[in-house]
């Protein structure tokens, strides 16, 4: 009796633990997103357009600017499809697909974790968040 009621907390624990870590995930997804929209609405005021053009298997670094460096470093684990390309003043644009490798499952989309969108528009003044 002992041993099952041992067993049935365990497992418990375990689903709480899992589910903990992919919110986790969730999270510093989401505030990559938010830093990277920031960084984005940035540039485009200051009047720098970075190829923001990024893939999930391009490293950690976003928003390559004329002169080689990067403007956003993304979290460990965090991944990012990223829209995006040189422009004239007026004109920027990024639109961002950001999920974490231990994040959420969904079995929807090609990555198979939870996917946050972001889009900062200069042109047509739109900024879209991600949301939880």
């Amino acid at each position: 009796m002992v041993v099952a009621i041992i067993g049935i907390l365990s497992h418990m624990g375990f689903v709480a633990y899992t589910d903990m870590m992919c919110r986790s995930g969730d999270v510093a997804a989401i505030s990559d997103s938010r830093n990277l929209m920031t960084v984005a609405t940035e540039q485009f005021i200051t009047g720098s357009y970075p190829d923001f053009t990024h893939s999930p298997g391009m490293g950690h670094s976003v928003g390559l600017k004329s002169d080689g460096t990067y403007t956003f470093t993304l979290s460990t684990g965090v991944r990012a499809q990223i829209f995006g390309k040189p422009a004239a003043a007026g004109e920027g644009y990024m639109e961002a697909f950001v999920y974490h490798q231990r994040g959420s499952s969904d079995p929807t989309n090609m990555y198979g974790r939870r996917i946050f969108y972001c889009v900062v528009d200069e042109k047509n003044s739109t900024i879209i968040g991600p949301q939880f």
